[in-house]
């Protein structure tokens, strides 16, 4: 009996279990109440069992799932629809979905017939045509259960082979996969995530097949938290390849058993371009470069053009999802994917003869590494990569329309590049971290007392990172909405705070450092007793530097980028009074985050310094509790008022 009929049997059996067990309905409800008390629904039961057969000299994948839930309160939202993906490279062959509603203690089957499909937008410059066939349960009450079994057929064994160990928003009681292949095919296998170890694994050897399968017990939910990064960071991963095969003529088939067979893969794709030079492209080269121009100067004019008149589109389906858009095509269309845009700017630093080099890589957004199974796409991302006189490699990625030639996007730091060299040559290279210090907002104030308010001017300046970010928020917008985007990000005190002016310079290039010069006024900010005035100097929100409650959390901390925060306060002393007290100083050292906070008096003034600096992209769960006791030591101290005394 082959694999799909047992399968079939196998399904069939565990969904009319429940006509048979009626008198059961009730117990089982409060046997998972018990169990889960907390909890809206749990998924009692995800199944997945896959079969590789070789057909025509290639690896078919057959992979059928069935996923069994309960809902445990009256919450039927939390248990209306499921979700399967697909695309032209995974085909839904089969499907089936109904509600087992409970009625006097037994079941009643209630068909799907609600079933939708639209669009995944998952930001990749893969699966660009992925969709998702929507299923909504009908009939849901207390103690329903949902059913769904689907069979999908891989066509592309590159991209088959990442098992998520989580159901998303229940917890899920039993989960497991089962893969059946025959001899002739070698698997590469790999758990990340699964520090506590909740999967094992078993192999069963069965004639001329082999039995791989892995199963957990008790999965939570996936917990979605502040600042932390994505799921896949922290949630038990399984990922299988196909290492090789053997075909119908005995010759061993290479696939993921290394780097060298995937940049085959890849390269194959990317030849599949058909790129021309068009007398149009070759105006533009000529019109943004001189011969007295250095060859980084001139990448950095042909980059910007890029990324600021080629828009960005995902669009492409199938293999073109892999296959990087004509660049002429791109050129005259005036928009492209990631891919596209990537191979026109390739092709328009060609024109001007300098060499670059297309370049796959994974965003933070994947946790996954390279070596974690050698020569398994990993890649959600394409770019450039320009290699300086120097040596220096500098990552361009035009999708960016507004970021330094200096700096890489803040998603793919630490990532590893894998850079297309030649038709036979590549390298992995890591992309760096950029430093807190090329990150930095300064933010200088005076402030003057007016009887119960505050008045002030500042001057922001921004770089690298904050900068981009800031800069691309103010440019082409009209002046009441950039006053809109200064108070959601910098506005002080309280929620009084009143922008008076506002102006902006510098925010068109990449390159320069955008200033924010304003002027601003804070009611009711000033607190009087007797013949004291009371003032808190530390005006600035920073919602991100705040206690994290790690009790429950499942994942570190996730920073786009590192920064250092530099803020100078200062106020003119009122005439007729003078200084009781001012704040200590205080600070915080750490290699990875810290400030310091110092007050000075001078003449008439008293001056606030407060530095925070934060060095870390990714902060371990381990050390929230040593950065609460930061915050701690930190929010003591800005809470402290400057107090100042009427001379008699």
């Amino acid at each position: 009996m082959n694999l799909k009929k047992r399968i079939f049997i196998f399904l069939y059996l565990s969904f009319i279990t429940p006509y048979l067990i009626g008198q059961q309905v009730d117990k089982e409800l409060e046997l998972y109440k018990s169990i889960y008390p907390d909890e809206d629904a749990i998924t009692i039961l995800h199944s997945t069992s896959i079969e590789i057969t070789l057909k025509n000299n290639k690896p078919i994948i057959t992979e059928s799932a069935k996923e069994q839930s309960l809902l445990l309160t009256k919450r039927s939202a939390v248990l209306n629809t499921a979700h399967v993906g697909y695309s032209f490279f995974n085909k839904v062959i089969e499907y089936e979905a109904f509600t087992l509603v409970p009625v006097d203690n037994k079941y009643k089957k209630m068909e799907v017939k609600d079933i939708e499909d639209f669009k995944e937008d998952n930001n990749s410059i893969f699966y660009d045509d992925s969709k998702v066939k929507k299923f909504i349960f009908p009939g849901l009450i207390q103690g329903a259960k949902t059913y769904l079994s689907y069979t999908i057929q891989h066509n592309e064994p590159w991209l088959w082979g990442n098992y998520i160990f989580t159901n998303g928003g229940s917890p899920v009681e039993d989960m497991d996969v089962s893969l059946v292949f025959p001899d002739k095919v070698k698997i590469v296998w790999k758990v990340i995530n699964d520090d506590s170890s909740k999967i094992s694994f078993t192999e069963i050897k069965k004639g001329k097949k082999t039995i791989y399968q892995w199963k957990a017990h008790k999965l939570p939910k996936i917990k979605f938290e502040d600042n932390g990064p994505n799921y896949k960071w922290y949630t038990p991963i399984l990922m299988i390849g196909i290492a090789e095969y053997i075909d119908d003529d005995n010759n061993t088939v290479k696939m993921m058993g290394s780097h060298k067979s995937l940049y085959k893969w890849y390269r194959k794709m990317i030849d599949n371009s058909k790129n021309e030079v068009i007398p149009e492209m070759k105006a533009i080269v000529d019109s943004l470069i001189s011969p007295n121009d250095s060859e980084k100067e001139k990448v950095k004019k042909i980059y910007y053009w890029s990324q600021q008149n080629i828009s960005y589109v995902a669009f492409e389906d199938g293999y073109a999802g892999f296959t990087p858009g004509n660049s002429q095509d791109v050129f005259t269309k005036r928009y492209g994917d990631c891919k596209g845009k990537a191979n026109l700017l390739k092709a328009l630093l060609g024109i001007a003869n300098i060499k670059s080099y297309l370049t796959w890589i994974g965003t933070t957004h994947l946790p996954y590494k390279r070596d974690d199974i050698p020569g398994k796409p990993v890649d959600n991302h394409m770019i450039v990569t320009y290699i300086g006189v120097d040596g220096k490699y500098y990552f361009l990625d035009p999708t960016d329309d507004f970021i330094s030639m200096e700096f890489p996007t803040s998603f793919i730091q630490g990532k590893e590049a894998f850079i297309a060299l030649s038709d036979t040559d590549y390298k992995i290279v890591t992309v760096p971290e950029i430093e807190s210090a090329r990150n930095t907002i300064s933010d200088a104030m005076t402030i003057k007392i007016d009887k119960t308010k505050l008045i002030g001017s500042g001057n922001v300046t921004s770089h690298g990172y904050n900068h981009f970010l800031i800069a691309n928020s103010f440019k082409t917008l009209p002046y009441d909405k950039q006053k809109l985007i200064f108070y959601n990000i910098f506005n002080k005190g309280n929620n009084k705070f009143i922008l008076d002016t506002l102006t902006v310079i510098n925010f068109n290039s990449p390159d320069s450092n955008v200033q924010l010069i304003y002027n601003y006024t804070i009611p009711d900010y000033i607190t009087k007793m007797n013949d004291k005035i009371f003032v808190n100097l530390n005006l600035d929100k920073l919602r991100h530097y705040k206690n994290i409650n790690c009790d429950d959390r499942q994942c570190g901390v996730f920073w786009q980028y590192k920064e250092i925060l530099d803020f100078k306060y200062q106020l003119e002393i009122p005439a007729g009074y003078t200084v009781e007290s001012i704040p200590p100083d205080s600070y915080y050292d750490n290699p990875e985050f810290g400030y310091k906070i110092k007050y000075t008096q001078i003449n008439n003034q008293i001056i606030l310094e407060k530095k925070l600096y934060s060095a870390f992209h990714l902060l371990e769960k381990s050390k929230i509790p040593i950065w609460n006791a930061m915050i701690k030591t930190f929010d003591k101290s800005v809470n402290q008022s400057v107090v100042l005394k009427k001379n008699n």
